[in-house]
């Protein structure tokens, strides 16, 4: 998300500086990255030091953009002029849409016919940027199974993410060997159908002597 940014230098009444004019170098902090998503001012990440041209103690005209899901402090400081108060300007992100739907744990496991697995297959719903999405509703379905093969099912079959994103379901396999799959879906997202491939094991020989 972007906002409009406006910095002015003020006095401990913060009455402003009018004194306070030309190019400042400010350090602006007090957000954070998410997957790689830096907050910038101007284009310029926050904690590494930019010039900011005022007039007559304002500087207007800025563009924030913040990315992490979070309620923080903007801080701009001036090196040069440390007596300066540092007045925050409190910032609250909220997420973007959900975007994005990636596999988290689960695939690959395998184990005996007509038995659940051990661990349960889960997704991650993200935005763009990488923040979870809680309440997104994941469908989950066995896509896959050997020829005749009965009885295989997940549960649920349907469900909404956690406060961390993320939702999940637990496939019991059918009553034939070989390779199942189950796809976790959601319309519109990027990497939807999401698919999970699990190994029913027949039954051990027994030999009778």
């Amino acid at each position: 998300d972007t906002t409009s940014l406006k910095v002015q230098a003020t006095d401990e009444n913060r009455n402003i500086d009018e004194d306070y004019t030309g190019s400042h170098t400010l350090t602006f902090s007090g957000l954070v990255s998410v997957g790689g998503n830096n907050p910038t001012v101007d284009g310029t990440a926050l904690g590494t030091a930019m010039s900011v041209s005022f007039t007559n103690g304002e500087a207007s005209g800025m563009t924030l953009a913040v990315y992490a899901v979070e309620t923080a402090d903007l801080v701009a400081e001036d090196p040069a002029n440390p007596g300066y108060l540092h007045h925050v300007l409190t910032c609250i992100v909220s997420p973007s849409p959900a975007n994005i739907i990636a596999l988290v744990s689960g695939d690959g496991q395998s184990t005996a016919i007509n038995t659940a697995l051990p661990l349960p297959l889960v997704v991650v719903v993200t935005d763009a940027y990488g923040n979870p999405i809680s309440g997104h509703t994941v469908d989950f379905t066995v896509a896959t199974y050997p020829v005749g093969a009965a009885g295989q099912d997940v549960t649920p079959d349907s469900d909404t993410t956690n406060a961390q994103g993320r939702t999940q379901t637990v496939l019991t396999l059918g009553d034939l060997p070989g390779d199942y799959t189950v796809e976790a879906a959601s319309a519109g997202l990027t990497g939807s159908p999401v698919t999970f491939t699990a190994t029913a094991l027949a039954p051990a020989a027994i030999n009778i002597v």
